[in-house]
């Protein structure tokens, strides 16, 4: 019965890639999917339609977490994305982060599967404990993607320094005003110039204000560059 059910769902996945609304179709299979813990269909989607990887977000994960949903979360653990994921999650009402999620009690249909409150108690702390070793991955990651992305603006900081003492065309003997001053390229460039170097610099205060917190506050839950 069960490969039989797997033959339909990819014979569905067939059908739906040849309508226009296969991605609001495909995504909202997905989110069903995740919500009553099936990952045959997550991964059915996946394989069929690949760009279903980017419904891979903050919702599934914690639907994955709240609900105990190994499978799933091993899934998310595959594609590499639970680091950024860590991160990003939390619940909205409570500002709770990912540990706080799984600090929480499993819902008593996903509570029963294990029977004994002994063996209960033990996988909820496995779940807590699983995550926590998770968030110091998520510590190191982010830290690592500082550094890079630290040296990356720092670069452009010194390019654009350069660009804004050298200025195109040169100086006016007497004035020292600038040659092409009145020229809109001049303009476009000198403004653009300026946004970089603002940007730039912007970008290396917050990485270095990354590298140099504790990571235990609210580190994670600020906008990361690029991300």
């Amino acid at each position: 019965m069960h490969t039989l059910t797997l033959q339909l769902l990819n014979h569905l996945c067939t059908e739906v890639l040849k309508v226009s609304r296969a991605k609001e179709i495909f995504r909202q299979s997905f989110i069903n999917g995740a919500k009553y813990g099936i990952p045959e269909i997550l991964e059915e989607i996946i394989k069929s339609y690949p760009f279903a990887l980017e419904y891979l977000d903050e919702d599934v994960f914690k639907l994955a977490v709240l609900n105990r949903y190994e499978k799933i979360f091993n899934l998310i653990c595959e594609t590499g994305m639970h680091r950024q994921l860590i991160i990003r999650t939390r619940d909205d009402t409570n500002n709770d982060n990912i540990l706080h999620l799984a600090g929480k009690l499993a819902p008593p249909h996903r509570l029963s599967l294990v029977s004994g409150a002994a063996l209960q108690m033990q996988r909820e702390l496995h779940w807590f404990k699983e995550h926590e070793k998770l968030i110091k991955e998520g510590e190191k990651w982010m830290k690592g993607t500082a550094k890079f992305y630290t040296l990356a603006a720092a670069l452009i900081a010194t390019v654009v320094f350069a660009a804004a003492i050298t200025i195109p065309g040169g100086n006016h003997d007497d004035t020292g005003i600038p040659n092409f001053s009145k020229e809109i390229a001049f303009k476009v460039f000198a403004v653009s110039d300026a946004l970089s170097l603002f940007l730039s610099i912007a970008s290396v205060l917050i990485c270095l204000s990354i590298l140099t917190h504790d990571m235990q506050k609210m580190i994670f839950f600020l906008p990361f560059p690029g991300g």
